[in-house]
């Protein structure tokens, strides 16, 4: 506080002054205090350059800005929260911020950092269930090749090939065991996969595999030309065996025959199979019994009719 007081000097006349105005003012050398800086609410992760600023300051007026270790901006009025632009490099990103008051007070920097990454992980290469195969497992697992970077993955998983109606089913594995609400019921299923990373960057979707559901076991049907079921024939006949799903595990030693031997097995095809059945007494029967051959979902087969003359 500054003053000249009264009778302190004279005019040319003589006289002596009187009281001036006395002037105040604060003198402040305290810069402000509390200070803080928050990237996007104190993410770990951003794939974005675009970032929000949460700041905090008592008694801060403007404030500047600075990317890792080069030179600060020019100062803006303070406000709590502020929208910058981080250097566009790969990697850990440094903020930092200063603050000042109306005195012209900076106060120390502070800084927050963040990890910038806008590269997507690896698309996941798919292995099992194989593409096209079958299984009577009404709960498989969908098992993929792990994706350098990854730390998530997305399945989308559909009984449409067009993946018109996809279920998304989320994993931090790469793999996903399915569920009998997913997969209980019979039929072809799709899938594909991505991949994602802690900054939410998604790989493009995998190629598409596709597998059936079969849990129905095959049966065997046993057929003659030479002679009907409960016929009479004085020789050995040629019988015909009609699987109703392909299979390639059907063989000779599959077929019980009492009171008849078996040769001259052939396999006609992947469902259909011939066989000599040559009598040693008057009464020979043939069957095949269960689970003596598979479909290709490995389902176990029934036992078929038995063929009597």
């Amino acid at each position: 506080s500054v003053v000249v007081g009264s009778n302190k000097f004279t005019d040319g006349a003589g006289n002596n002054n009187t009281t001036s105005n006395t002037y105040n003012w604060t003198h402040d050398t305290t810069p402000p205090t509390g200070n803080s800086i928050s990237i996007n609410g104190g993410a770990s992760y951003t794939n974005s350059t675009s970032v929000t600023l949460t700041l905090a300051s008592t008694g801060a007026s403007q404030m500047r800005f600075k990317n890792d270790s080069g030179s600060y901006g020019s100062w803006v009025t303070y406000a709590t929260s502020y929208s910058h632009t981080l250097a566009n490099t790969q990697g850990t990103r440094t903020v930092s911020v200063q603050f000042r008051d109306t005195a012209g007070n900076a106060a120390s920097a502070v800084n927050d950092t963040i990890i910038f990454d806008s590269v997507a992980p690896g698309v996941p290469s798919l292995a099992s269930p194989a593409n096209g195969s079958s299984t009577n497992d009404t709960t498989p697992t969908l098992d993929w090749s792990d994706s350098s970077g990854a730390t998530s993955y997305q399945v989308m998983y559909d009984d449409n090939s067009g993946f018109s109606s996809p279920l998304i089913l989320n994993t931090y594995n790469a793999y996903y065991t399915l569920t009998s609400m997913y997969s209980s019921t019979a039929g072809t299923y799709y899938w594909k996969v991505r991949a994602g990373d802690e900054s939410g960057n998604w790989s493009a979707l995998s190629s598409a595999f596709s597998f059936t559901i079969d849990a129905t076991p095959p049966t065997m049907t046993l057929t003659s030309s030479a002679v009907a079921d409960g016929g009479t024939h004085n020789a050995a006949v040629t019988m015909t065996f009609t699987s109703s799903e392909a299979t390639s595990n059907f063989v000779a030693g599959d077929i019980t025959a009492i009171n008849a031997s078996v040769s001259n097995f052939t396999a006609v095809n992947s469902t259909t199979y011939t066989a000599t059945i040559t009598p040693s007494s008057s009464a020979p029967s043939v069957v095949v019994g269960s689970n003596k051959f598979t479909d290709g979902a490995g389902n176990n087969n029934t036992t078929s009719n038995t063929y009597n003359w």
